[in-house]
């Protein structure tokens, strides 16, 4: 599982942009009043469409990490709930509790999974079936 970890690690880091210096450069020059015409440089520049290829697959990684983290939060919280009510089922009542107490544990739990799932999947995962329609037109 080590091996995993690394593996994460290594995907999520930055690579190095081999135009940062050239960047930080030209803002330097024009932040100084310097005119900026020299047409190599910006040649130089990235693509967009390979700057749009970037920034999908950094989205990409960013959701999947942001969704891994949410999924294990949901099951500690789960696993610390319904260790707390076994608890205070087994030790506090000898397990006779009333239907109420049951089921408003139940159905606060049930809210809970269902409202973390609805909000995470749709603000990470928006629709984009409006999108598609309007670009047919």
């Amino acid at each position: 599982m080590a091996e995993t970890g690394d593996e994460d690690e290594s995907a999520s880091q930055p690579t190095a942009d081999p135009n940062r210096e050239l960047i930080r450069e030209l803002v330097q020059r024009m932040r100084a009043g310097e005119p900026v015409d020299d047409g190599a440089e910006i040649d130089s520049l990235p693509e967009p469409a390979q700057l749009h290829a970037q920034d999908h697959q950094q989205d990409i990684t960013l959701k999947k990490k942001y969704a891994d983290w949410l999924l294990g939060a949901v099951i500690g919280q789960l696993l610390l709930a319904n260790t707390v009510f076994v608890a205070y089922a087994w030790a506090g009542k000898g397990w006779d509790l009333e239907a109420v107490v049951i089921n408003v544990w139940l159905g606060a739990t049930l809210v809970q999974v269902i409202g973390v799932v609805a909000i995470v999947t749709r603000y990470l995962f928006p629709r984009r079936d409006s999108g598609v329609a309007n670009s047919a037109e």
